[in-house]
């Protein structure tokens, strides 16, 4: 039985995970393409993906520092004042 918490929990985790992959595709895309670009266009797209690789990095020190028993405590004030349950 899922709670809203475990849910949450695992859609943040998933969600980071693609964010990852895509400043890894967009990094490499930039990088193969830098030829391309004139140096102003260039700087701007790799200082935007570095900032979502920012965010990317501390979203997942964020969730490995985050208190399980919260988020119990959380799951569980939901379920019983809702009365929500995934099963």
């Amino acid at each position: 039985m899922l709670t809203i918490a475990d849910l949450w929990k695992q859609g943040k985790i998933i969600i980071n995970r693609i964010r990852f992959g895509l400043v890894l595709l967009f990094l490499l895309a930039m990088i193969g393409a830098k030829d391309e670009f004139q140096p102003k266009m260039f700087l701007i797209h790799m200082v935007g993906t570095c900032t979502m690789g920012f965010y990317c990095a501390v979203a997942y020190v964020l969730e490995k520092k985050t208190n399980p028993c919260m988020e119990r405590h959380i799951g569980n004030t939901l379920d019983h004042s809702h009365g929500l349950h995934f099963y």
